[in-house]
Parts: structure tokens; sequence; C-alpha cells
């Protein structure tokens, strides 16, 4: 079977992203995706949203399910974020014109997401969007390629892409970006608790403070 694209939960559902049909050399094919529904409890799936196109994250509040993906354009701005009720009804866009939309997260009203970047100047930005709709806000921009992001309390935090990579936090209410830990070997994955910042790197798994400091090893190794 093939692999969900996606994963959130809430306190009665879980909601996945069905994957596009691909071709027999792997290239996606547009309108094939699916915004599915189940009951924690069990019961039938049901589509919340079809003819979907690289659905890439989802979120949930009381309301919405809310998603990243794509209009299916073949431009970099092709990315879009929607919103759907969770009982059922039409998709309606948030915003479109973005370049690769990813990471989203529901917080206190707020939407965020990043987009990855992927233009022509290779610089990926932090969005925030102030439901139901107050409209669309750029809140922090990378001078590189994002390749993580998450939201822990008054705080977002984001990783930038490379050999050199970044992760850095900030306070979506005015202050700028502070680098956490300045040299990241090829940032994959990220998650944030109150415990700390988790994130895979150069084939390892990571932790740091959520103010920074020492970054500790937490893969077991072989002896």
């Amino acid at each position: 079977a093939e692999q969900p694209s996606a994963l959130a939960v809430d306190a009665n559902n879980l909601y996945w992203g069905s994957p596009s049909t691909t071709t027999n050399i792997g290239i996606e094919v547009a309108g094939t995706g699916s915004l599915m529904k189940v009951a924690i409890a069990g019961g039938p799936p049901t589509a919340l949203a079809t003819g979907l196109y690289g659905l890439g994250s989802i979120a949930v509040d009381a309301e919405y399910v809310y998603w990243t993906g794509s209009d299916g354009g073949v431009l970099n701005s092709s990315g879009t974020v929607m919103k759907v009720p969770i009982a059922g009804g039409d998709p309606t866009p948030i915003a479109k014109g973005q370049i690769g939309p990813m990471w989203i997260k529901v917080v206190d009203k707020t939407l965020y997401w990043g987009n990855m970047g992927n233009n022509p100047d290779n610089i990926g930005t932090v969005m925030s969007f102030l439901l139901p709709d107050n409209g669309l806000t750029e809140i922090a921009k990378a001078n590189t390629l994002l390749a993580a992001m998450d939201v822990w309390g008054n705080k977002i935090y984001y990783g930038t892409y490379g050999s050199g990579g970044v992760i850095y936090s900030f306070n979506p209410h005015g202050a700028t970006s502070a680098p956490l830990v300045p040299s990241v070997p090829v940032l994959a994955r990220m998650k944030v608790d109150g415990s700390g910042i988790y994130y895979t790197a150069g084939g390892n798994l990571w932790r740091v403070g959520l103010e920074g400091g020492p970054v500790m090893d937490i893969q077991p190794h072989p002896t």
C-alpha cells in the first residue's frame, strides 16, 4: 500500500494524506491525491478533499483541517495552503503562490508554515496567517533553503538546508531570529517540545536545549 504523505490527529480523528498516483518512472500525476479522515474509535475512512497534488503537511484545530500542497502547476510559486471543515464541506484556499509550503502548524488562532524556497534565489521564509481571514504575513526570511520548522510555546524554530545549516529560534511578535545551533550537517527532520529541540542530521539523532547550549548525540551507536 502507498505510504501516507502526512499525518495529524485530534481527540477524535486521525487525518492523513493519500499520495497522488505516480507514473512508472515516479512522476506524480496531478490531481490524484486525497485528504482522508478516520475516527480513532474505528470505522470507515472519509475523504475530506480529493483531486489534490503534492500534499505535504497537515494541521487541525477544533473546526478545520489545514494542509499544504500545490495547485499542480510547474512553477516554483504553485504552492497552496488550504482548509476544509472537519465535518466535511468545500475546501477553501488560505494562501496561493507559495514556494514549497511545508510544516504547517496551528497555534492560538494563528496558522504557521514554512516555505522551503525552491526558487532562483533559494530563500526560505516562515509565514503566518491570523485566523479566520486576517491576512498573510512573512515573519522570517532565511538566507538559504528551509529544511525544517516547528512551533513551541511562544517561539518558532526553523533550520536551513546544506552542509552548514543553522537552527534558529524567534518570537513571531517582533524579535529577530537567534541562531541556536550554528553548524548542522544536512538537517533532515526537527521536532520541538518542552524538553528541547530534536533533529536528525548527518545520519544521527541530536538534541539541544530550547535556548541553545551543548548539542547531544542521542542516537545509540553499536559498541
